[in-house]
């Protein structure tokens, strides 16, 4: 997936396409939803985010897609260093799988 941030053009590599949602997604179901379980929406809530779903999606990616995601979780991650910053505290294979680079 193309998208732009900061002016730069970058790819994002690694998302699902989630036929039901007819659009693209973070592979939960490979990672765990790893960003979610040790971050969280407010910088004052302790992880993980109130707004993740039993099934590892988001509550409000599920009711009004990517649109009505928070502003922070849609230009999450940013940069392939916040993928490998996040992926530090990994174990094992419950880790970010996306790889971002500038196009």
């Amino acid at each position: 997936m193309i998208v732009w941030r900061d002016g730069k053009q970058i790819k994002i590599s690694g998302l699902v396409f989630d036929r039901e949602l007819r659009q693209w997604r973070c592979p939960t179901e490979k990672c765990d939803a790893f960003c979610c379980k040790t971050g969280s929406l407010f910088a004052d809530m302790p992880p993980p985010c109130t707004y993740l779903l039993e099934n590892k999606q988001c509550w409000f990616h599920v009711k009004g897609g990517m649109g009505a995601k928070p502003y922070g979780c849609v230009q999450y991650p940013r940069s392939q260093a916040d993928v490998d910053h996040m992926n530090r505290n990994a174990v094992g294979d419950f880790r970010c799988y996306l790889t971002v680079s500038e196009v």
